[in-house]
């Protein structure tokens, strides 16, 4: 029996570190996907790809800003979990 409780110990720890990493990399993963439509590269090329329609690319920025949202409130949710 102290064979399979240790083991068991080691595997739920191996797993939590795994689960640690992941709200980390989403977090990351996050913040990057926020900032890239301020960078003056990602608008030039938003402006030729959409003809210079400022509606149209203030929305893109937009969905990016709530797609980096999505990934930070995805790792708080998976870090207050475990």
């Amino acid at each position: 029996m102290k064979a399979w409780a240790a083991g068991s110990y080691a595997v739920k720890r191996r797993v939590a570190r795994k689960v640690m990493v992941l709200p980390v990399f989403l977090v990351i993963a996050g913040l990057i996907v926020m900032t890239q439509p301020r960078t003056k590269r990602w608008q030039s090329r938003m402006s030729a790809h959409l003809g210079h329609d400022e509606r149209r690319i203030k929305q893109r920025a937009n969905t990016f800003r709530l797609l980096g949202l999505g990934f930070i409130l995805t790792a708080l949710s998976i870090w207050v979990r475990s």
